[in-house]
């Protein structure tokens, strides 16, 4: 069915949809209100975001609660090897702000330096599965890399020489095509 097959009945509300959608409501032609209620908690983990329920008066417009019950969050962190904070610090900032009801898929991406914060990879692994309590971690997906994984490639060593020989740039300039390299290593490899 479609929401014009509605537009001619003489209905206020009409509540439909399966119990795990997400809360909406669409404006019908007779200024009814067709209206998705949302489910109070998540049940699977394609449920995301805050639970958000219909409540409604006759004669009002449908009004959106947000509920104060458990529902899974993804949150996405890249790392960038350039970054000075530790990769752990990046992951935590981007966990502190979470409600205590979010249940949180964590999916962490890029490269860190691992010599720089005297990690390995298995070592930030291990530091990563220490936060799932704290933070209400459900599961970590880990995609990244320690950069000296693209630190061993030849046309990284050799650009990095190329660009170490060179006697006309600042240090502060060679310092940022040193990241724009990086950078660019990072996303080829990526």
């Amino acid at each position: 069915m479609k929401l014009v097959d509605f537009s001619e009945l003489a209905f206020d509300y009409i509540l439909a949809g399966h119990f795990h959608t997400r809360f909406e409501v669409f404006s019908m032609k007779n200024g009814g209100y067709f209206i998705y209620p949302g489910s109070p908690i998540s049940i699977t983990r394609k449920e995301l975001g805050p639970r958000r329920v219909n409540l409604f008066k006759i004669g009002q417009p449908p009004s959106e609660v947000i509920l104060a019950t458990p529902f899974y969050q993804e949150i996405e962190v890249f790392l960038d090897p350039t970054q000075k904070s530790s990769p752990l610090e990046v992951v935590e900032a981007a966990l502190s702000n979470l409600p205590q009801e979010a249940r949180v898929i964590l999916r962490v991406k890029g490269f860190f330096d691992g010599r720089r914060h005297n990690l390995t990879e298995q070592s930030f692994q291990e530091k990563l599965e220490q936060l799932t309590a704290k933070y209400n971690v459900e599961d970590i997906q880990p995609e990244y890399y320690d950069f000296q994984r693209v630190a061993q490639e030849r046309l990284f060593q050799e650009v990095m020489d190329r660009l170490n020989q060179r006697s006309d740039l600042e240090e502060a300039e060679r310092t940022k095509m040193r990241e724009i390299v990086i950078r660019a290593m990072v996303e080829a490899l990526a």
